[in-house]
């Protein structure tokens, strides 16, 4: 990165109430005291990696263009996962090879990936003594990001390694299925849907979504103009479809959660 002040962007489920985000900073800071962090978010919730998955996929591509972005919910940690480094045309990831990345990988072309060697020499002299098997986000990651972001290479930090092929993680076009899924209900209770809002035709074909016996079926483009009290699908910032209420929690009002399936309804035709 020369020429450029480094910059890491932080996704983690370590919350705030601890000390965990704080001191990964700083080993940050220690290591590149020019390094400018970006916290994406540090509430997934806890060992939620698809969750993860998705806040990250949600936010990598506002990033400039050399930026490493850290993602840690490693529910695995000290055990046999690995940790991949990944490159695309514009940034480098870094994190526990859990499926944290897939979302991401599905829409980014892969230049480089690599299976980190903990083990390897040249790894080894740029992290601590001692690493604990509890707090690799501040014994591994954030080490390893700091060298990144300030131009290490990232094969020099283990073995290249091909990534798998990820299913699509959104109802496509062509699908024959008829179920969606709740990718995330973010803090003011939207549900957000695997459902893009760019397939032609959602909007003048999607009839429905079912939610138990409830059939959610209007369309809003804005939160004020939804009654109170009514239930609406809207495009969210993310261009997925979304179900939300006014100044509500459509979520707790529905009684959704992460992952939970949607039934869908189409109309006839194309």
């Amino acid at each position: 990165m020369q020429g450029k002040t480094p910059l890491v962007g932080l996704v983690t489920d370590f919350g705030l109430r601890d000390h965990y985000v704080g001191v990964m900073k700083a080993v940050l800071v220690s290591l590149c005291q020019d390094i400018r962090i970006v916290d994406i978010t540090h509430d997934v919730s806890p060992q939620n990696v698809s969750e993860g998955a998705f806040l990250l996929w949600a936010s990598y591509k506002y990033f400039p263009t050399g930026a490493v972005i850290v993602a840690v919910v490693d529910p695995g940690v000290g055990g046999s996962r690995g940790i991949i480094g990944v490159k695309t045309e514009k940034h480098t990831f870094l994190a526990p090879n859990n499926g944290l990345l897939d979302m991401m990988l599905w829409e980014e072309h892969v230049t480089e990936a690599t299976t980190i060697r903990l083990e390897k020499a040249a790894t080894r002299s740029v992290l601590p003594g001692l690493i604990s098997s509890t707090f690799h986000g501040r014994d591994v990651f954030a080490p390893l990001a700091a060298h990144l972001a300030q131009g290490t290479r990232l094969d020099s930090l283990g073995a290249k390694t091909r990534v798998n092929w990820v299913q699509a993680p959104f109802l496509e076009k062509d699908s024959s299925e008829l179920t969606a899924k709740v990718l995330h209900v973010d803090t003011f209770g939207n549900v957000v849907t695997n459902i893009r809002s760019n397939v032609p035709g959602v909007r003048s074909r999607l009839l429905s979504l079912r939610v138990g016996r409830r059939r959610i079926r209007t369309w809003a483009d804005a939160y004020e103009s939804i009654a109170t009290g009514n239930i609406s699908l809207i495009v969210g910032s993310s261009g997925l479809v979304e179900i939300v209420m006014n100044r509500r929690s459509a979520a707790s009002y529905l009684g959704l959660r992460h992952n939970d399936d949607l039934h869908i309804e189409f109309k006839e035709g194309r």
